[in-house]
């Protein structure tokens, strides 16, 4: 657990050593002798007196007297910012909230122009309304004219990807690629990555979005991404692991993209080590969305095939139980899509979610051999439905719950120790002698357990 750095106060006591408190911040010391301002570690008296020693040495033995109406004299000085006091402030405060309505017209994606066309006016009329005053004053110091807001948002988006690229210049992360197809047959290639951030929380953000002009063969989605990473200077060798769908494109043996990646990696580090590929079928939301709609337009859709091709929608209608079945089960997999999905997942939920969905598995499959339906309202509706219908749904159960014990074979057998879900309460006898005595220390920590059971292991 990171250590927190101490920040130090400014003291009157700092006048003896001819330092003030910076008129922009309060917890920098500011020499009003040669202007300048320091960081705040600087504010050891220590180093303060080292410093007018060193620089200031004609003065150093003046009297705190001296100082007092030098002090005096510097903030008596006229600035601009202190003729136009009132004015300036309210200009600072205009900026800032140029920049928050910015932000907030950009997370909500409506047009820019709406800053100016319905948000000002609304502000005035509100304050106008609840007030009783004119809003002119407020309203001209803040600048959200549609090139203003564009202007802000880039600058904004600019400042977030550079801390972002900045981080994981330094720091191991894991990274999930999708290709997808937009508009006019436009080929996006999308990159997200996970991470411990500065507050040693899970983060997880979009590192890019670009276009690929060519194809999306693998080497083409990786040529990218390393001209991406060879651009911003981000080794390749920082990235721990790398999720995909299963496309060929990405999990091709010889030339997907994550193949690509492991000779990469393999030269980078001239050793062996092991990559964890996670494979998520995402499409499993849609494909949910397309039955349940299907299902419940299913009359029409027949009858629509009808005058078109009638063989086609006889053989449709055959399906009508299968297609009800599928609803419903397609419904258990989106829930399970949407919990392993979001900034706080890990290996430990995904585990415990996937391990879940597997032993339902075998209850849907005796409820089904039992004519219960409870977990199936679409098929449960039908009336239609026969014995032998619920054995091929049975049999197609036990036949998912296999495929889905192959999939996650390892993540099923993922061994999670005690100590990592409770560090308080596990036995570390049985652990290597080089976590034992530092576990033990952190099982007496009394400061760390209250923050344990506040932030949960992730965040500890």
């Amino acid at each position: 657990m990171a250590e927190k750095r101490k920040c130090r106060q400014y003291s009157t006591e700092h006048l003896k050593l001819r330092f003030i408190p910076s008129p922009s911040n309060v917890q920098l010391p500011f020499c009003f002798l040669c202007e300048k301002t320091f960081s705040n570690e600087a504010m050891k008296p220590s180093r303060l007196k080292d410093y007018l020693v060193r620089i200031h040495s004609d003065k150093a033995d003046k009297p705190v007297s001296f100082f007092q109406s030098l002090k005096a004299k510097f903030e008596g000085c006229s600035t601009v910012e202190k003729l136009f006091g009132k004015s300036s402030l309210n200009a600072d405060k205009g900026l800032i909230c140029s920049y928050e309505v910015s932000l907030l017209i950009a997370k909500c994606g409506k047009p820019h122009t709406i800053g100016e066309t319905l948000i000002l006016p609304a502000v005035k009329q509100i304050v106008a309304t609840m007030l009783g005053l004119s809003a002119s004053t407020f309203t001209q110091s803040i600048p959200l004219s549609n090139d203003t807001v564009s202007k802000r948002i880039d600058e904004m988006a600019a400042e977030v990807e550079e801390m972002l690229i900045d981080t994981l210049k330094s720091t191991k992360f894991v990274m999930q690629i999708d290709e997808s197809t937009i508009s006019e047959n436009e080929a996006l290639l999308l990159a997200y990555v996970r991470f411990i951030n500065r507050n040693e929380e899970i983060g997880e953000e979009l590192l890019f979005a670009q276009t690929l002009a060519t194809d999306t063969k693998g080497s083409s989605i990786f040529k990218k991404v390393e001209e991406f990473f060879n651009e911003k200077n981000i080794p390749l060798t920082n990235v721990m692991a790398c999720a995909t769908d299963g496309a060929a494109s990405m999990v091709g043996r010889y030339r997907g993209f994550q193949a690509h990646l492991k000779s990469v990696l393999y030269e980078e580090n001239d050793k062996e080590f092991e990559r964890l590929l996670l494979h998520t079928e995402v499409r499993w939301l849609s494909k949910e969305k397309c039955l349940r709609r299907f299902h419940k337009l299913f009359d029409t859709v027949v009858e629509f095939l009808e005058s078109i091709n009638p063989s086609l929608s006889s053989s449709l209608k055959l399906q009508h139980l299968a297609v009800a079945y599928l609803a419903d089960v397609f419904d258990k997999l989106n829930e399970v899509n949407v919990k392993l999905q979001g900034n706080k997942i890990n290996f430990i939920k995904a585990k415990g979610v996937i391990c879940s969905f597997i032993s339902k598995l075998d209850i849907l499959a005796s409820n089904m051999s039992r004519q219960k339906l409870y977990q199936f309202p679409s098929l449960g509706n039908e009336r239609q439905l026969q014995a032998e219908d619920l054995n091929i749904f049975f049999c197609h159960l036990k036949q998912l719950k296999e495929d889905m014990e192959t999939r996650f074979y390892d993540l099923r057998n993922l061994e999670v120790p005690t100590w990592v879900l409770n560090p308080v309460t596990a036995d570390f006898v049985q652990l290597h002698p080089k976590l034992q005595e530092p576990l033990t220390d952190l099982k007496y920590d009394y400061e760390s357990q209250s923050h344990f059971q506040s932030y949960g292991c992730e965040a500890f």
